[in-house]
């Protein structure tokens, strides 16, 4: 690597900022499927693992950006479209649609989030991800029953040779090696992961514990040049509670305590020289909750997937899949306080769900990609007692279509369109962050359309741009609005629906990760709202910023490679207060969600120093900081008459109506302090 000289005069200064001493080949890093460094026509077009409409992520982009933690899904709320629900939660508003209906794939395989709560890495080992891809929406016809995002991650491959990765950090522990045998035909891999945050939060948050772990085991074997058989073993935990006074004493209440399990089950088949076909068995266990509810799903899966291609424009992929949940209540965790009736609205059911899909990417011209899909899916429930006994079987058709052109030399335009149908849900995974898994539920489906215009512009000194604007509509989302009202029986809280819409513009300016100097410029603007049956039978409905609004979005982040294999960054992370509804005497006041609460920002920052060993081994000593600015968020308001000491609110509304004040309550800070050491070695 080039090393900084004594002097440079100004223009050699900026000369060597926006030089590029890594290597800048085009890795598929991406937004809405354009390259960060605009590569000729025909392979901007053509490269296999390309999506339109889809912003891919690798860790050689991702492990250098300020509070990323080298993983690259915890990138995903730096990218346009994204809102949080709290700063570091796995929970995300993405373009208007609750978190429980973004879907979240590991190798196909859907798991409840991709990396842990609390700031904490992905689920996965980051040197076992060869990949993760987001779409914001219409996201290809494999990934089906989600109405929002969809983030897959893609493991690597078997290496011929063996190698390990391991990590020290102040929060966490992690390890990973891979080694293959019988004549390299056959390859074993483990990987673990332990965190222990716990002894750093309580620093900056004494009421607040919070702990996680995670395993990976994989087995493949290629008995020829055509077959592989794998076996691959992961799961995760994450624990999240506070300490709460109760009857005089102080306890811990869990706040969050899910848990997953998945075997998969492969065999990977070439079909001639062109074509692949998987067929996967999946089993697996969720097991999620607080301290009010808890629930386990037991899932069994058989997926068959297929990919040809024809010719050099014509590429055919499909598939089928089924799968079963047994949906049961669990127990409490050991010392939990209930509040109210929460456990009561976790009924027994079992779902199943069997579909089948196809897509055609096709290169109709050497500038344009046209690539038309058709997910069908049936949808089945039957209810066992103790509840009353019910069955529905709904049949659902997801067309979807991504177009992308190369208008000219240096611009591309991008054009997506979808419909998409998934089980209803909760707009916020009480008690679990899975959308099988939800208490209460309607009969039948929630639904969405999605659309979006993109265009993406290569600039000088490796700079990218991308403009998206979007709007996508939701019906059978549950009335949030409905579940106050006094006296609604269990089985009720969330049976009427209402529609809901999102619409709005992204920005992403990017310089790629690997330059000297790179840049991430994140910015969405929106708007988010639904309907609402107000408690005042003589108001009709009406249409409110929905719970999901947050109306700015904003990632700034920089990194700079100092020269002696030091580099630095930092990042700038705001977005705007969500919507809340104020009270009167008590009663909700008319319009709701009609004040907001105080915004958030936090900064985080990096410093790296690495030392390159002989065979390509590397050592590397980190600093690390996530919200080193110790701010507090603003995550909720109580109103009322009787709240003391409220820091917003009272007044009158614009209808003359006297209000009540509002306390705020503020999580944090929550900070991740670390230092690490990090070493790769073959």
């Amino acid at each position: 690597m080039p090393r900084c000289a004594p002097y440079a005069g100004p223009l050699a200064v900026v000369a060597l900022l926006f030089s590029s001493p890594r290597a800048s080949a085009d890795d598929g890093s991406t937004s809405g499927g354009a390259t960060t460094e605009p590569p000729p026509s025909e392979v901007r077009v053509l490269a296999p693992h390309r999506e339109v409409g889809a912003t891919t992520l690798r860790r050689d982009d991702t492990r250098d950006v300020p509070g990323a933690l080298g993983d690259p899904t915890r990138l995903v709320e730096a990218l346009p479209g994204v809102a949080p629900t709290t700063s570091g939660l796995q929970a995300f508003f993405v373009r208007g649609a609750p978190p429980t209906a973004t879907g979240s794939f590991i190798d196909g395989v859907p798991v409840p989030a991709l990396y842990h709560i609390g700031f904490g890495p992905s689920v996965v080992h980051p040197a076992l991800l060869e990949r993760a891809e987001f779409f914001e929406g219409a996201a290809p016809a494999r990934y089906g029953r989600f109405v929002g995002g969809v983030l897959s991650g893609t493991t690597r491959a078997p290496e011929p040779r063996g190698h390990g990765e391991a990590n020290l950090r102040a929060f966490d522990a992690g390890a990973l090696v891979e080694e293959p045998w019988a004549g390299g035909s056959a390859s074993a891999l483990a990987a673990a992961r332990y965190g222990y945050p716990g002894l750093v939060v309580p620093l900056f948050q004494p009421d607040v514990g919070l702990s996680y772990w995670d395993y990976q085991a994989r087995v493949t074997w290629s008995p020829d040049d055509r077959d592989r058989l794998g076996a691959f073993a992961f799961g995760s935990h994450d624990r999240l509670t506070q300490r709460e006074e109760v009857g005089g004493q102080s306890v811990d209440g869990q706040l969050v305590a899910d848990e997953f399990h998945r075997a998969d089950l492969r065999w990977d088949r070439a079909l001639g020289r062109h074509g692949t076909m998987r067929l996967a068995l999946t089993l697996g266990r969720d097991a999620v909750g607080n301290e009010n509810a808890n629930g386990t799903d037991d899932i069994a899966r058989l997926r068959l997937e297929l990919d040809g291609r024809f010719s050099s424009t014509l590429r055919v992929r499909g598939g089928a899949d089924a799968q079963l949940d047994r949906l049961r209540p669990a127990a409490p965790p050991a010392g939990a306080v209930l509040f109210g009736a929460l456990a009561a609205i976790v009924p027994s059911r079992d779902d199943a769900v069997a579909g089948a899909h196809v897509d055609v990417a096709w290169r109709v011209h050497p500038r344009v990609e046209i690539v038309p899909g058709l997910r069908a899916d049936v949808f089945t429930t039957r209810t066992v007692p103790a509840f009353a006994q019910s069955h529905d079987a709904t049949p659902t058709f997801d067309p979807r279509i991504a177009v992308r052109s190369l208008v000219a030399t240096d611009l591309t335009v991008v054009s997506t369109f979808g419909l998409a149908h998934e089980r209803p849900g909760l707009f916020v995974p009480v008690p679990d962050a899975t959308p099988l898994l939800q208490p209460g539920v309607q009969d039948g489906v929630q639904s969405s359309a999605q659309a979006s215009q993109g265009v993406e512009l290569a600039l000088p000194a490796h700079f990218w741009a991308a403009v998206t604007f979007f709007l996508h509509a939701y019906s059978g989302l549950a009335d949030v609005t409905f579940q106050g009202v006094p006296g609604a029986a269990p089985g009720e809280l969330v049976k009427p629906t209402v529609n809901g819409r999102a619409f709005g513009g992204e920005l992403l300016v990017r310089r790629p990760l690997t330059d000297r100097l790179a840049v991430w410029v994140s910015y969405t603007l929106s708007r988010s709202t639904r309907q609402a049956r107000p408690y005042d039978s003589s108001v009709a409905s009406m249409t409110i910023p929905s719970e999901y609004d947050r109306t700015h979005v904003v990632t700034v982040a920089a990194s700079l490679d100092l020269g002696r294999e030091w580099r630095a960054g930092a990042r700038l992370y705001a977005y705007s207060g969500r919507p809340y509804t104020q009270t009167s005497l008590g009663v909700q006041v008319i319009p709701y969600n009609s004040a907001r609460l105080p915004g958030f920002y936090r900064v985080d920052a990096r410093l790296e120093k690495a030392w390159r060993l002989a065979g390509g081994d590397r050592i590397a000593l980190v600093f690390e900081g996530v919200n080193v600015t110790l701010n507090t968020e603003a995550v909720s308001a109580a109103c009322g008459f009787s709240v003391t000491g409220g820091t917003t609110g009272g007044g009158r509304s614009s209808s003359g109506t006297p209000l009540d004040p509002c306390s705020i309550d503020r999580l944090g800070p929550i900070t991740i302090p670390s230092v690490g050491v990090e070493g790769t070695f073959r």
